[in-house]
């Protein structure tokens, strides 16, 4: 059993045990003990192996935020978080429409000529 868990070695994975379900980075089996860094808390656990149900691992997914957008990014599996992009969009739309909004001031003053 201690061969298969070896392949779980440094991926995301959700380890169930009979009491509890356990998600984050397997990192190494020592002793007997199963060592993961919980992916929620960013502690240390120790899992006993004789009390594992099951382990998977866990997968990253796509997810679009919308056609509006164009934004792609990569998430966990454990839920959604905005990307930083998005923040900088909107700046962007704001300087975007200030200086829109001078050049029409601009354009609405009438110049005035000089005779030559």
């Amino acid at each position: 059993m201690l061969k298969l868990l070896q392949t779980f070695i440094g991926k995301d994975c959700e380890i169930r045990s009979v009491d509890n379900t356990y998600e984050g980075e397997f990192m190494a089996i020592e002793s007997g003990w199963i060592v993961l860094i919980d992916r929620w808390y960013g502690t240390q656990v120790l899992i006993n192996p004789e009390y594992v149900i099951g382990i998977r691992e866990l997968k990253l997914k796509k997810k679009k935020r919308g056609p509006e957008t164009g934004v792609e990014f990569v998430a966990a599996t454990k839920g959604y978080e905005p990307p930083k992009a998005m923040a900088v969009n909107k700046e962007e739309e704001a300087e975007e429409k200030a200086a829109e909004k001078s050049e029409e001031k601009t354009e609405e003053k009438p110049e005035e000529k000089t005779e030559e």
